[in-house]
C-alpha cells in the first residue's frame, strides 16, 4: 500500500466478483455489479462510473485489459478527455505469455498468491497453432500503443521483465505518476509462476523448438 494511492484489478471484468481481490483493492464495485451489461447505452454509464472513481483527491488506478477496451469503447473516449495517465504494460516474451495462458486453463487461475506452495504443472503446447498465436500476441500490444497514442493520453510504457529486475522500473513509473517513491522496497500479493527454463515447463519442448527454429520468435525459447 501507498498512502494517497488506489490501486484497483479488473474494474471492466465481465463477471461479478465472488471472491477477495488476490492484489488490490476490492472496495469499488466492478462496473458490470453495477450496470450489468448495457448496449448502446453504455457511453454515460460508462462516463459516471469513472468519475465516481476519480472523484477523489488522490492517484487512482485500474488494471484494463486490451479485451475490455474492445467491449468497452467509451473508456477510451473518458481517458482521452480527462486525460488520464496510461501505464501500458507489456510482455517482451510472447512464449511466456502463451504458457501462462495453458496453466490458467490446467490450473483454473491466472495467478498465484505470493508464499503459497503450488505444484506448477508443465504444458503442452500446440505446434500447429502455436505460430498464429504468437503472432496475434505480438502484433496486440503495437495496436494497443497506437490506441493510446491516438488518444492523445500521456503515458509511458514499461515490461514485466524489466519489474522483475528490481526497482528502477517501479521508481520510474512513480516518477511518470507523479507519486513518491515508497521507502520501503514494493512487494507484490502475486507470485511469478514461470521461475523455469522453457525446457522444463513446456512438454513437447523438443517439437515447439523445431516450430520455432527458423522464425524470429526462437530467440524468445529460453
Amino acid at each position: 500500500t501507498q498512502p494517497g494511492v488506489e490501486a484497483h484489478g479488473e474494474l471492466f471484468l465481465d463477471q461479478p466478483r465472488l471472491s477477495p481481490a488476490m492484489a488490490g483493492r476490492d472496495d469499488y464495485r466492478r462496473f458490470v455489479e453495477m450496470h450489468g451489461t448495457p448496449g448502446l447505452t453504455r457511453v454515460p454509464r460508462v462516463f459516471s462510473y469513472l468519475n465516481d472513481l476519480y472523484r477523489a483527491p488522490r492517484t487512482a488506478g485500474f488494471k484494463l485489459m486490451y479485451a475490455q477496451l474492445r467491449r468497452h469503447p467509451a473508456i477510451l473516449a473518458y481517458m482521452a478527455v480527462r486525460r488520464v495517465r496510461v501505464v501500458h504494460l507489456v510482455r517482451c516474451n510472447h512464449i511466456d505469455v502463451v504458457i501462462s495462458e495453458e496453466l490458467a486453463k490446467l490450473t483454473g487461475a491466472s495467478h498465484a498468491q505470493a508464499g503459497a506452495r503450488t505444484d506448477v504443472p508443465m504444458v503442452r503446447l500446440d505446434p500447429e497453432t502455436l505460430l498464429e498465436r504468437l503472432r496475434r500476441r505480438s502484433r496486440t500490444p503495437r495496436q494497443g500503443r497506437c490506441l493510446i497514442r491516438l488518444s492523445t493520453c500521456p503515458f509511458i510504457e514499461a515490461t514485466y521483465e524489466a519489474l522483475l529486475e528490481g526497482e528502477q522500473e517501479f521508481a520510474r513509473i512513480c516518477t511518470f505518476l507523479g507519486i513518491p517513491r515508497p521507502a520501503a522496497k514494493l512487494q507484490s500479493k502475486l507470485a511469478k509462476r514461470g521461475t523455469r527454463s522453457h525446457r522444463d515447463a513446456i512438454a513437447n519442448y523438443d517439437e515447439i523448438r523445431r516450430v520455432l527454429d527458423s522464425t524470429h520468435f526462437s530467440s524468445m525459447l529460453e
